[in-house]
């Protein structure tokens, strides 16, 4: 998620998900926070 410009919505379909809704609910249960937040507080630059 660092190093693409895709949004979370291409992101949760790529990686298999059927929808944004579940991937932010399995990413914020491993990450602590949602997708958005986790990427823009860890981006480089």
């Amino acid at each position: 998620m660092l190093l693409t410009d895709m949004s979370i919505v291409e992101i949760a379909a790529v990686c298999g998900f059927a929808d944004q809704s579940h991937f932010t609910r399995v990413f914020s249960s491993v990450a602590g926070e949602p997708p958005g937040i986790w990427r823009r507080r860890n981006r480089l630059g």
